[in-house]
């Protein structure tokens, strides 16, 4: 997966917006509506977490933080190209001896709020805070590590070279989008960092605790909660600043006067910060938001539930002031197995719980049809998603076949499916854990009845957002549903696939992987031959179609309502809304 869960995962953007005749701009502008001005309040489904760029690992920390800390370069939210913010173009690179270096420059405008530049040593200090091995909780710094050294330019303090012997199909992406850039002169200490080249951060042998005790200090010193919540360290150079943040309330940010990316907004979405105050609500409570919304307390809200959302959509009440918006999406739903638990080693059980899952009622009647079908993870926009590996179906005759396969029969006429394991008789029971929102739930209760048709029983584990990370990243589960955002463009399925992602920090919570795999994915991620690579991607996905480590429930669709005094702001982004392009009609 790409950045996935960690970094912005960017597929098809479709903006939408309305265009009128002279005649009807000028009804418009006269239509008075419930809520004016150009102060945006914005529902959320989920709490931000935190506002340290380096340990966010919701698509909704993430945005959140890019309005504070901007990027090198993302992918244009419009035209989903690469485009800088912070570079002044896009990297030069070349290729010697098996290294590549990328050649790049930051912007003449842009500046701290001090009204000091951005230099190439905030660059390489944003770079090497996020690589010191000691830090804790640092999400991201994996996707960073098949880089080799930071070069800043003796003679232009704004120019640097990245270079890397590693081949990464996704390096250029990589360098832009994980590392948010910080002001190196706000943490004391921040001069150390420069004795250390990037190699010398990575032969770090971080089991000797005698080792250097200066980096140790500075990973505990800058573990401090002020620099993930405390506007000093989370106002930075974009466009806005941090006012308030109530945890999981509210949080108020205002755009900063003579901002210096207004000059040259026209060049990228990013780049765009129109609304004058931003209010984000954290409302997960899908009936609460309802309600919420029903009162018209929004301007604009986040995956309102589906049938909440369709119901809205359909009524002239709401739709006379509000745009809904529905786009394809760069998310996809799925079904983790935990393959490492006894119960769900076995691939023909794997294949039997695919099976059990009624995928028409999950989309249709959970979803309210605001999803597709997939066979595999990779969303069926990709050429080289295999369009040739059949879908799972609901069967429960199938499921029961497959469970007789692996053994698993009602021996004792107890109604629950049983084996002997090491002598003793077993039965069939496990655990399916799940989050508290409507769609979770309704999964789960739909999980649980199909297997009890052919003798397996499910217990349900209902857990908050807290309790629900905490127990997936100690792997304390056996079936789960969850999700992640993809990128546009290639997509780097090490971090959910590969072993090396079978760590606290890593995405590999069905503790999936082989040999085989292992050396297919690592191919993949360093084969620059588009045709034999997206052959190597079908490979992976017909093991993955067969071990099924994850069940795909679908492709998503984003369910987003903008007030209808803005045009722009829909995306098909994850989290599928760009605030920042709200503009008042």
């Amino acid at each position: 997966m790409k950045l996935s869960t960690l970094i912005p995962k960017l597929s098809l953007v479709l903006l939408l917006g309305l265009s009128f005749s002279c005649s009807e701009n000028e009804n418009k502008s006269k239509k008075e509506y419930s809520r004016t001005g150009n102060n945006v309040t914005v529902r959320l489904p989920s709490n931000i977490n935190t506002l340290d760029p380096f340990k966010a690992r919701t698509s909704y920390d993430l945005m959140v933080i890019r309005h504070f800390q901007p990027l090198l370069a993302s992918i244009d939210l419009e035209t989903l190209e690469l485009v800088p913010i912070l570079l002044e173009s896009l990297a030069s690179i070349e290729e010697e001896d098996g290294v590549f270096t990328y050649s790049m420059r930051l912007r003449d405008e842009a500046k701290w709020d001090d009204g000091s530049p951005v230099l190439a040593s905030d660059v390489a200090f944003s770079f090497k805070k996020l690589m010191n091995p000691f830090a804790k909780g640092y999400f991201l710094a994996p996707y960073v590590s098949f880089i080799d050294a930071i070069e800043i330019d003796s003679e232009d303090p704004k120019r640097f070279k990245i270079s890397t012997g590693t081949k990464y199909i996704l390096s250029e992406e990589a360098l832009y989008t994980v590392v948010s850039i910080l002001q190196e002169s706000k943490y004391e200490g921040a001069e150390t960092l420069r004795e250390y080249s990037v190699n010398d951060l990575k032969a770090i042998d971080v089991a000797d605790e005698n080792a250097n005790q200066a980096l140790r200090a500075l990973s505990e010193a800058w573990g401090d909660e002020k620099y993930a919540s405390s506007p000093e360290f989370v106002n930075g150079c974009g466009p806005y600043e941090l006012v308030e943040w109530i945890p999981q309330q509210q949080l108020t940010m205002v755009k900063k006067p003579n901002w210096w990316g207004d000059d040259i907004k026209e060049k990228n979405t990013w780049l765009q910060a129109n609304p004058d105050t931003i209010d984000l609500m954290m409302i997960p409570d899908a009936g609460t938001a309802a309600q919420m919304f029903k009162n018209k307390e929004f301007d604009v809200a986040v995956l309102l539930d589906s049938k909440d959302f369709k119901d809205f959509s359909q009524d002239e009440l709401y739709t006379q002031e509000y745009r809904f918006a529905s786009d394809i999406s760069n998310v996809t739903y799925f079904i983790i197995a935990n393959t490492k638990t006894p119960l769900l080693e076995d691939k023909l059980v794997r294949q039997a719980f695919a099976h059990l899952v009624d995928y028409d009622a999950v989309i249709e009647d959970v979803f309210m049809s605001y999803g597709s079908r997939q066979s595999t993870v990779i969303l069926p926009t990709k050429d080289y998603y295999d369009k040739s590996l059949p879908l799972y179906e609901y069967n429960l005759d199938k499921a029961a076949e497959l469970m007789e396969q692996a053994g698993w029969s009602d021996s004792n006429a107890d109604g629950i499916l049983d084996k002997e394991i090491d002598g003793q008789l077993k039965d069939f029971e496990l655990e399916y854990l799940f989050t508290s929102t409507p769609a979770s739930e309704s999964i789960a209760l739909l999980m649980e009845a199909a297997a009890s048709e052919i003798g397996i029983k499910i217990n349900l584990i209902k857990k908050d957002y807290a309790g629900f990370a905490d127990k997936t990243s100690r792997r304390d589960f056996e079936l789960t549903m969850s999700g992640t955002s993809l990128s546009a463009g290639y997509d780097d399925l090490k971090p959910l696939f590969h072993t090396d992602g079978n760590t606290p920090r890593g995405q590999n919570r069905a503790q999936y992987g082989r040999q085989e795999t292992n050396e297919l994915i690592d191919s993949i991620n360093s084969n620059f031959d588009k045709t034999s690579r997206d052959l190597q991607y079908k490979k992976l996905q017909a093991y993955l179609h067969d071990e099924l480590p994850v069940i795909p429930l679908m492709a998503v669709k984003s369910r987003v309502v903008i007030h209808d005094r803005f045009k722009n702001g829909s995306s098909s982004v994850s989290p599928n809304i760009c605030i920042g392009c709200l503009e008042l009609k």
